[in-house]
């Protein structure tokens, strides 16, 4: 993006500076734990860990030293939804406090994801699912808000360089490229069953894009695949694959992913898949381009794929 089309970002509403700035608590409250509910956008996942644990200890020996951030409840009259403050509001809780200093503001949706959003773009190490779903609705809130087009020219590619647009307005705010905010907005089209399963590193981010492309009835053999074998990765060269044989057929079967991962059940009933391996060479036959790259994982795993694709048709079409 270019300094000029930088400056020519929309700016933040002006609520921003008075809620975001820690000297603006004039419109702070005490409100009860009991009245306070979670934002039905929060894309964020409360984790028990060190972190939180730490949290919980401060807020025990000092209380909650920075305001929630809130808004009216849309339903519920005299009550109250987190906006900014979740895992605050849960240490409280375990700390044993009754009441937590909140900054109540009446908040639109569009407002409320984007300052959901954005309050927490200094919190360290976001979950994949995290920058998909956080993303995914910054974007969607902001084409809302200001009213910016969120697509791009017909005929560039999904990499090429993009006019101003909301999504250019979206990593400006995060810090990340055009190309990466649209690779984890991607994500957010996985089953959430499979994002959690790259937020747990079986599936890496690349190889999620890839199965992302897939639509979400087709996303469920691989999904029932990767259930059953608890050990099970998916690389991305594997997930290009699989997208290969949907985008072929338009259909996918449990028994195409396990072609693809060259999975062969054990006869024994009730034990894991294993991966195999098949030993093969290239002849030297195989010479120019295909010769330089013969020692290549990736082009390796891919033609193994097929292999064991290859295979499994041959032996259900002899049954």
């Amino acid at each position: 993006m270019t300094e000029t089309q930088r400056e020519a970002l929309p700016k933040p509403p002006d609520f921003w500076d008075t809620i975001l700035k820690p000297a603006a608590k004039s419109n702070t409250k005490e409100i009860g734990l009991a009245e306070l509910h979670d934002f039905g956008n929060h894309t964020f996942k409360l984790i028990d860990n060190d972190d939180f644990r730490a949290l919980v200890s401060s807020i025990r020996d000092k209380g909650v030293k920075e305001p929630l951030i809130v808004r009216p409840h849309p339903t519920v009259a005299g009550e109250y939804e987190i906006i900014a403050g979740h895992r605050r509001r849960l240490a409280a809780k375990e700390a044993g406090l009754a009441h937590v200093p909140c900054i109540v503001e009446p908040l639109s949706d569009a407002d409320a994801i984007i300052l959901m959003a954005e309050s927490n773009i200094q919190r360290p190490g976001w979950l994949p699912s995290e920058k998909a779903n956080t993303y995914k609705a910054h974007l969607d809130a902001t084409t809302e808000l200001f009213n910016i087009r969120a697509g791009r020219p017909a005929g560039n590619s999904p990499t090429g360089s993009a006019n101003l647009r909301a999504d250019d307005l979206a990593a400006e705010r995060f810090g990340v490229s055009g190309d990466q905010l649209r690779m984890y907005i991607k994500l957010s089209e996985l089953l959430p069953e499979l994002l959690d399963l790259v937020d747990e590193r079986r599936i890496p981010v690349k190889a999620g894009y890839q199965l992302a492309f897939i639509s979400n009835d087709a996303q469920q053999p691989i999904l029932i695949v990767m259930q059953r074998s608890p050990k099970l990765k998916i690389n991305e060269a594997s997930a290009k694959l699989i997208r290969e044989v949907y985008e072929a057929s338009g259909n996918l079967t449990k028994e195409d992913v396990e072609d693809v991962l060259s999975l062969r059940q054990t006869h024994e009933e009730g034990t894991e898949a294993k991966q195999k391996k098949v030993r093969f060479a290239l002849p030297d036959v195989f010479d120019g381009r295909l010769k330089i790259h013969k020692d290549d994982p990736e082009l390796l795993e891919r033609i193994e794929a097929v292999i064991w694709k290859y295979l499994g048709e041959v032996e259900r079409s002899r049954t």
